[in-house]
């Protein structure tokens, strides 16, 4: 369910060709300053088969905040909770905004960053030389195998969870 309560299941779908899960908390500067590519990158792969999808980790965060986040940013893709960190552990995310693309056999085809604007933490360059998520997915897109299936994302990093949960 997203934050407005709506179920999703993109692989329901059979024009579904990939699911873009992009891992995000609402106070990484780094993931504020990619919401609008990540928008773009919904609006522009969604006819072509391409689910975008804004994986919230933080288990403490009260839903109105998450909506608010949404409203204050345009957010176009659903957000859903990971509150549980299951799809972190599954595709081994380590920051937020980490990228994977999801096959809809549930095979991890991409993981890592969105571009190379951050170099590292306090480090970004003026425009990205790489574009690494759009170019996984122009090649997913092509029946190719992506040329770098892994890159390493820059950005917050995800806390683990309390033992109890």
């Amino acid at each position: 369910k997203d934050i407005e309560g709506k179920v999703h299941q993109p692989f329901a779908d059979s024009d579904v060709r990939a699911v873009v899960l992009a891992f995000v908390v609402i106070d990484c500067p780094i993931v504020n300053s990619y919401l609008p590519e990540l928008n773009r990158i919904h609006t522009e792969y969604g006819p072509r088969g391409v689910r975008v999808v804004l994986i919230q980790i933080d288990p403490a965060l009260p839903i109105d905040a998450a909506r608010k986040h949404a409203r204050q940013y345009d957010i176009q893709p659903p957000v859903v909770f990971d509150e549980k960190h299951d799809w972190v552990r599954k595709v081994g995310a380590k920051v937020t905004p980490e990228i994977a693309i999801i096959s809809p056999v549930g095979d991890v085809l991409y993981n890592g960053r969105i571009d190379d604007r951050f170099v590292r933490l306090g480090k970004r360059r003026e425009q990205a030389t790489s574009h690494d998520l759009r170019n996984a997915l122009d090649a997913i897109l092509s029946d190719r195998p992506v040329g770098q299936p892994r890159t390493k994302a820059v950005g917050c990093n995800i806390p683990e969870l309390p033992k109890d949960q």
